[in-house]
């Protein structure tokens, strides 16, 4: 799925006029990958903190799960925009809008097609690609952007039973460690899968998808 820069990416292009805490918004389009941060990690948590229909493993949601997915994004909302954070809240509910966007559109058609190995998990190609555009969205970042000065200025927030402070604050500053540490810029020209063009492509296309569903 997305890394980091795309979420943000796809945030700041979704966030619309409603949007009042534009850095609690931008802080919650990360959060739900928090999960990774937690000492005893399982995919198991990655569901959960995603709102996968239950039963269905991470990666393997297709047809029918997907709509429940989208249902399932669409009650947490309803649920938690009153109690938590509301900007946050959207954030947040962007960020699996994107994840499941992408699960549709890319990740399913290329692993139904056999075109990537996922048995090779963060050694497959695609995963490496990933990483590799990561990094250089990163790289072409500017303060203009306003993401570090978000990240930096936003109150982390939990979602009981979803996701935890603590696990926010490591990712945050994990992600802020990177935005900052000097770092060559990486070649994506021979990337197949991960382009320039079809990251563009999920980032406009999925933020449409996410503020339509969203009323943003």
């Amino acid at each position: 799925m997305p890394f980091t820069m795309i979420h943000l990416h796809v945030a700041m292009r979704a966030a619309g006029s409603k949007t009042e805490k534009k850095e609690e918004f931008l802080l919650g389009s990360i959060a739900p990958d928090a999960v990774h941060y937690l000492p005893d990690y399982t995919s198991s948590y990655k569901c959960r903190s995603h709102l996968l229909p239950d039963g269905i493993p991470w990666g393997t949601c297709e047809g029918r799960n997907n709509e429940l997915w989208e249902e399932n994004i669409r009650k947490f909302v309803a649920q938690w925009a009153g109690v938590v954070e509301k900007d946050f809240i959207l954030g947040y509910a962007v960020h699996l809008l994107t994840d499941l966007f992408n699960n549709v559109h890319v990740w399913t058609p290329l692993r139904s097609g056999g075109l990537v190995d996922t048995s090779q998990g963060m050694e497959s190609v695609y995963h490496r690609e990933s990483v590799r555009m990561n990094t250089y969205l990163t790289c072409q970042m500017t303060e203009r952007d306003g993401f570090r000065e978000a990240l930096e200025k936003a109150e982390p927030l939990s979602i009981p039973g979803i996701i935890g402070i603590p696990e926010i604050v490591k990712m945050r500053q994990h992600d802020l460690a990177f935005m900052y540490e000097s770092k060559e810029v990486p070649d994506i020209h021979m990337n197949q899968y991960c382009t320039l063009e079809k990251t563009e492509w999920l980032i406009r296309e999925a933020s449409d998808y996410a503020a339509g569903v969203l009323g943003l």
